[in-house]
């Protein structure tokens, strides 16, 4: 089998995941990475992982991915690209179809990736209301209140400085809108520092079950979203269908087996803390990404 046609299966995977089928994946995925990568190559050797030997995803070999370990270069790519909005579409809009969007991610970076996404999954009226490197408060106030007359559910997709902002100029004009039910909000970076999002959510009416956030970690493209909690941080986190997240230490740090990673290693060790019961992951808050 060529690397090419693991790929394109992998990425039939995504968009139709069958779980039965991910252990043969990833086994199919180790044995080529393997093949073409000395330095992992050496690595399990050194673990006594060999292609054909092993019968759990657990077992093969984790490659360091924080920031103070051997760099892993993730290299933009469809799949990726399709990974990532196919965890944005089960994660964040669950049912929502082609919902009006408002984009409040200022720069660059996280702001491309939204801006993506609201090009894909986002219905009409969908814009975003940054000024450069700031949000658009008075824009961002005038649309949702158009939202709110027009009664569709809606997503306001925003970073946590942003969501700081745009909760402080609600809270200061004691404005408060009724959006319709399903509407939500997405963080997609960081933690509330009051917490901002629960702040935001009272005053546009939005139920405090409808608050998604990312849990960032490096070297892992594919987003992996959970719930915000009441203290702003992320409570339970339920990985992609082509992800695999275990505790690989005594310590708690977590690995991640991305399907997705077809440049290098896909198996990493995070410096990421935390615990994995049937399937669900759970981060301190001391440990927001």
């Amino acid at each position: 089998m060529t690397a090419t046609d693991l790929t394109e299966r992998i990425a039939e995977y995504v968009e139709r995941p069958d779980r039965d089928r991910f252990l043969e994946l990833a086994l199919d995925a180790f044995a080529g990475l393997y093949r073409r990568d000395r330095a992992y190559r050496d690595l399990c050797e050194r673990r006594g992982a060999r292609p054909g030997e092993l019968d759990d995803w657990r077992r093969i070999p984790t490659w360091p991915a924080s920031a103070t370990a051997v760099p892993v270069p993730v290299r933009a790519t469809p799949l990726l690209h399709a990974a990532a909005d196919r965890a944005f579409e089960l994660s964040c809009l669950d049912g929502l179809h082609s919902p009006p969007i408002l984009q409040l991610v200022p720069g660059d970076g996280p702001a491309r990736e939204c801006d993506r996404w609201v090009a894909r999954f986002g219905g009409p009226g969908s814009t975003a209301a940054v000024a450069g490197e700031r949000v658009d408060v008075l824009a961002a106030r005038s649309w949702l209140a158009g939202r709110q007359r027009d009664g569709r559910a809606t997503v306001v997709l925003a970073s946590a400085a942003a969501l700081d902002r745009l909760g402080g100029a609600l809270e200061r004009q004691g404005l408060k809108l009724q959006l319709a039910p399903g509407s939500r909000i997405v963080r997609v970076d960081g933690v509330d520092s009051r917490p901002a999002a629960r702040i935001c959510a009272d005053r546009l009416g939005i139920e405090a079950a409808m608050l998604r956030g990312r849990l960032s970690v490096t070297g892992v493209p594919t987003p992996l979203f959970g719930q915000i909690d009441a203290h702003g941080g992320l409570g339970e986190i339920e990985p992609s269908p082509w992800l695999r997240v275990h505790a690989a230490t005594d310590d708690g740090r977590l690995a991640i087996l991305d399907l997705t990673l077809r440049d290098g290693p896909f198996h990493l060790l995070t410096g990421t803390r935390g615990s994995v019961e049937s399937g669900v992951v759970r981060v301190p808050p001391a440990w927001p990404g």
